[in-house]
């Protein structure tokens, strides 16, 4: 007969070694790219053309959102444009109805 608690041992310690090497090795990972990332930080905040190139991504997206709203106000004039005029086609064509009908 087999001995449970011998087994459910051996299963644990089995267990128990084989995580603890994978948690080694991956803190051994988590530290690497730990190093390689601050590394790379700490070489892009040492880049002397940073705050200009953040000042053109700025830049540059505030002349999208603008060109953005400027078009947008060109649509919506032109949409009250269009409407002015279908205003004054249908007040047109009332008045030739009107004329047609008095004479």
């Amino acid at each position: 007969m087999v001995n449970t608690m011998s087994v459910l041992a051996n299963g644990w310690s089995m267990f128990a070694s084989t995580a603890s090497t994978a948690f080694a090795s991956g803190a051994q990972m988590a530290a690497a790219a730990s190093e390689s990332l601050s590394q790379k930080l700490t070489e892009t905040a040492k880049d002397p053309n940073l705050g200009r190139n953040v000042n053109l991504f700025v830049s540059s997206i505030g002349n999208k959102v603008l060109c953005i709203i400027i078009i947008i106000s060109y649509i919506k004039n032109m949409i009250q444009i269009c409407s002015f005029c279908i205003l004054i086609s249908w007040n047109m064509r009332l008045f030739f109805q009107f004329i047609e009908f008095q004479y």
